[in-house]
């Protein structure tokens, strides 16, 4: 039971519903589920999932460079370790970047909901936080997995029911997790501009 977009630019970008997923949610459940999957293209998560890898990567093919005169070491081991480096930095980028998308595209979802809600008058009501945890539960349930069992990209259900829940109340034009997430995009900006400034000097 899952939900997935496919496809990298539109037209060829299409929202997968497993049968499973729409026969065990209820039909605001899959507005909810829907709409998660709408916040991911809409915040543009993949671009910038890829973005902050290559940022990633160019910081530290810039400090491999700049401190490969101090290491004594052969061409051989130092390209293993500039590899190595560059897959941790890959595997920790995609964690930390990756679990605040999804928080960002669970409070995108319960944002949307609010909207279309009776009751929102700006604000994120508890009818609308509260489907899209329930909607993360069902989906995890459906897939046997325990709510305090952490995933290596998604982190633990209960951890998102815990965020999405904090969301009742706020206003749906002040959510905490934008605002973190466009200081995590400023940064990785930052780090890539960086980089190449370093390597047009250095050259």
């Amino acid at each position: 039971g899952n939900a997935a977009v496919l496809g990298l630019l539109h037209p060829l970008r299409y929202l997968l519903f497993t049968d499973a997923l729409l026969s065990h949610l209820s039909t605001r459940q899959v507005e909810a589920v829907t709409a998660h999957e709408i916040g991911h293209i809409r915040k543009h998560h993949i671009f910038w999932l890829g973005l902050c890898i290559i940022a990633t990567l160019a910081v530290v093919g810039v400090l491999m460079r700049e401190v490969q005169p101090w290491l004594r070491m052969s061409e051989k081991d130092l390209t293993l370790i500039t590899i190595m480096l560059s897959i941790g930095s890959i595997v920790w980028t995609i964690r930390f970047v990756g679990r605040r998308f999804e928080w960002q595209a669970d409070a995108f979802a319960a944002r949307d909901l609010a909207v279309s809600s009776p009751e929102a008058d700006g604000i994120i009501g508890p009818s609308a936080s509260g489907t899209v945890a329930s909607a993360l539960l069902n989906v995890g349930s459906m897939n046997g997995m325990h709510p305090d069992r952490p995933t290596w990209r998604h982190g633990s259900i209960s951890d998102r029911v815990r965020r999405v829940d904090q969301l009742a109340g706020l206003s749906i034009d002040e959510i905490p997790i934008d605002r973190q997430v466009r200081q995590i995009k400023l940064v990785y900006l930052l780090m890539l501009i960086a980089s190449l400034a370093a390597s047009v000097w250095r050259h």
